[in-house]
């Protein structure tokens, strides 16, 4: 599938953009405010960014690649957890400039054929962000 490897890293790219503003954001905050309850009274401030964090382990599951272990008491500040995203993030950026547009375009069909078909609200989150990663 040509274009497959482009496609794959726009998206990897966006995940990298939309999660890099919102750990921005969360590093003005004190301890005690991403200790506080965010909207879900069940998680604090901190544990939505280990969350927001955790799409990346989407991206190694479905590209085959061991899954990061998230140790929530281990990620104590956004420090940590920007540490982790950009480790992970490197990983999958590596993987995928290696491989093919055809062995990638195989997967990318995964995705899009799959159930739910994550792959197209992928795309359309991606092409809609595109040239505003900024």
């Amino acid at each position: 599938m040509a274009g497959a490897r482009d496609l794959l890293l726009s998206l990897i790219d966006y995940d990298e953009w939309a999660a890099g503003r919102v750990l921005a954001a969360a590093a003005r905050c004190t301890p005690e405010e991403l200790d506080r309850p965010s909207t879900n009274p069940d998680w604090t401030v901190l544990s939505g960014l280990v969350h927001i964090t955790s799409a990346y382990t989407f991206w190694e599951r479905t590209l085959g690649l061991p899954v990061t272990r998230l140790d929530p008491g281990a990620l104590r500040d956004v420090a940590s957890v920007r540490a982790l995203a950009d480790e992970v993030r490197r990983t999958l950026h590596g993987f995928v400039s290696a491989r093919d547009d055809e062995a990638l375009g195989q997967l990318v069909r995964r995705l899009h054929d799959g159930d739910p078909p994550i792959a197209a609200w992928l795309v359309a989150e991606a092409n809609r962000e595109r040239g505003s990663y900024g």
